[in-house]
């Protein structure tokens, strides 16, 4: 991909995305072993996901190059994934993330330490950041987006590094808490990101994450899938990724969901074994309407209207 996103290239349905990328390996599990689960995405774009045959993990393959998604971010995706344009976040979205940040709070703070150290990575326009900050934390963010970080430096006075997680610098400063809400899907190698992270913990401290559930619903697999989601995880795939890590499951948590709360694990963690009975299992279950059926139903055209009409009622 040269120059910048073709941002219209994007939007064409049935058409490829403008962009040429990799097939890697699995970053989770290391498995090259894949199986082709869905050919469309939300946008009735021709995206292929594959799942991962040793560990059930999906991804998009070929994989989006660091520069082509770099790219990609930095030209089109938030006018692309949020219908969002300008320099400001919108209104819409500035009430869903503070009430959203607030249901966080409250859900998450069991586990943090009175008066603790937050990362919040990806923060976004910053709010996580701001409603810790009321609560007594110190805190701190990354977003690589320019004008997203800007706007929380400048609106909630709070301190984010506006970069990717590959450049951050907290010199020696480390965390009690580190949060990252819907992040890890948009990760090219979410190991790697979480091994990062894991070097700026304290004893004792905490990691939440959260991202979309890939487990088989009511919705066809495309309408889950977008070129910013480059890996897509279940409750196993992503506690997996945490015990790959040396992580496991809080106690606060008694069930594994895509809302995992981890800590360092108190033992030695042994290596996730190849489990292709469960990918196989899990990519059977995926719908597999057919794309044209889909769109004849016109069942979509009510989800639209329903997006734009929260949208505009958030906005005003």
């Amino acid at each position: 991909m040269q120059g910048t996103f073709n941002l219209l290239k994007g939007v064409i349905p049935f058409t490829k995305y403008p962009y040429v990328g990799v097939s890697d390996p699995c970053a989770v599990c290391g498995g090259a072993e894949k199986a082709t689960v869905c050919e469309y995405d939300r946008r009735i774009k021709r995206l292929t996901t594959v799942i991962c045959d040793d560990c059930g993990t999906l991804r998009t393959d070929p994989m989006p190059t660091d520069a082509e998604l770099a790219n990609y971010y930095a030209t089109a995706y938030r006018f692309d994934y949020q219908l969002a344009a300008g320099t400001k976040p919108p209104k819409f979205h500035l009430k869903r993330s503070r009430g959203l940040a607030e249901h966080r709070f409250a859900k998450y703070s069991p586990a943090f330490p009175e008066g603790g150290r937050v990362l919040d990575f990806g923060c976004g326009s910053g709010e996580f950041l701001q409603v810790c900050k009321e609560n007594g934390h110190e805190v701190e963010g990354i977003e690589p987006g320019e004008s997203y970080a800007r706007f929380a430096n400048e609106t909630y006075g709070v301190q984010v590094q506006n970069c990717g997680w590959q450049d951050a610098d907290f010199g020696d400063r480390s965390f009690d808490v580190i949060t990252a809400f819907h992040v890890f899907e948009h990760l090219r190698d979410p190991k790697a990101a979480l091994q990062f992270l894991l070097s700026k913990l304290n004893e004792g401290g905490v990691i939440v994450i959260e991202v979309p559930n890939m487990l088989p619903s009511k919705k066809k697999l495309f309408e889950e899938l977008h070129f910013a989601h480059v890996y897509g995880f279940t409750p196993n795939t992503l506690e997996r990724l945490g015990n790959e890590c040396g992580l496991e499951r809080h106690p606060m948590q008694d069930h594994p969901w895509t809302d995992m709360v981890f800590r360092r694990a108190e033992g030695e963690i042994a290596p996730g074994a190849a489990d292709s009975d469960y990918s196989r299992d899990l990519a059977g279950q995926y719908d597999k309407t057919d794309i044209a059926a889909f769109l004849l139903k016109f069942g979509w055209l009510g989800d639209m209207y329903r997006r734009v009409a929260k949208d505009l009622r958030d906005s005003r």
